[in-house]
């Protein structure tokens, strides 16, 4: 991760912001920890989003120091820099911003170039037990993440499908690995009246049992195809491994 994108991680500790990995590299350090399996669909980007609380002078402080460090601002995504490095998976980081203030919510889409489309639900959660992956960088715990997802995919189910199939590699790699459904539950368990997490109960059991058309297993049938840790579960296998989550976690 750190020779396929040279200075990122010091030049991000260097700032004050709170800055959560989000993306693929969530799906490898849940996998590095013995949790669940690493994402099985192809990706080279990390993806890094900044908190935005008064102003915006961290994110562009760390943006202005990629350039000098060698990497290159892509020609579509103005959020998006090419690493100088051919080491690794990893060719280009995204950094994004986020909000929970919803009068700032505007500069954050400005700051980025992102469209009203982007949406920053679900970051109010995750700020919540969150997980440490570096000195001021941080990771959201396992049912951030599943929301993070799910939310993704219900806002714009036609664009952000891959999502929803995300949702369901971690759910069975949570399953098949056991080793952190007690914490998840733990987590819940201290969110206590959160609607994020009866959001997500209500997801989980949806896919269970087949009785939501917006969280309908046959529409991710043929993505989850295209996935090696998948691709041997058949749908009712896959509904068994949400029953399980819902029973280990929730219930």
């Amino acid at each position: 991760m750190k020779a396929a994108l040279p200075d990122l991680f010091e030049i991000l500790q260097k700032q004050d912001s709170s800055i959560f990995l989000l993306g693929s590299g969530v799906f490898e350090l849940y996998a590095s920890n013995g949790w669940s399996s690493e994402l099985s669909r192809q990706t080279t980007d990390l993806d890094f989003s900044f908190e935005i609380v008064v102003d915006h002078t961290d994110y562009q402080a760390s943006c202005a120091e990629l350039l000098k460090k060698g990497y290159k601002l892509d020609d579509i995504h103005p959020y998006r820099y090419l690493s100088p490095s051919r080491l690794g998976p990893y060719i280009y980081v995204d950094l994004l911003t986020f909000t929970v203030i919803k009068e700032r919510e505007a500069m954050a889409r400005g700051l980025m170039g992102a469209g009203e489309s982007f949406s920053f639900k679900g970051m109010e959660f995750a700020k919540q037990f969150p997980l440490k992956l570096e000195d001021k960088i941080l990771v959201p715990n396992p049912l951030a993440f599943i929301y993070l997802k799910m939310i993704a995919y219900r806002e714009n189910p036609d664009r952000r499908l891959k999502d929803f199939v995300d949702v369901f590699e971690l759910v069975v790699g949570f399953v098949l690995k056991r080793s952190i459904l007690d914490s998840l539950k733990q987590i819940a368990i201290d969110a206590g009246g959160d609607p994020v997490i009866s959001e997500i109960k209500k997801m989980i059991k949806a896919v269970s049992e087949d009785s939501s058309p917006t969280w309908d297993n046959e529409v991710v049938e043929n993505q989850i195809l295209l996935r090696s840790s998948l691709e041997n579960f058949d749908h009712q296998a896959l509904k068994e491994f949400f029953r399980i989550f819902l029973q280990e976690v929730f219930e």
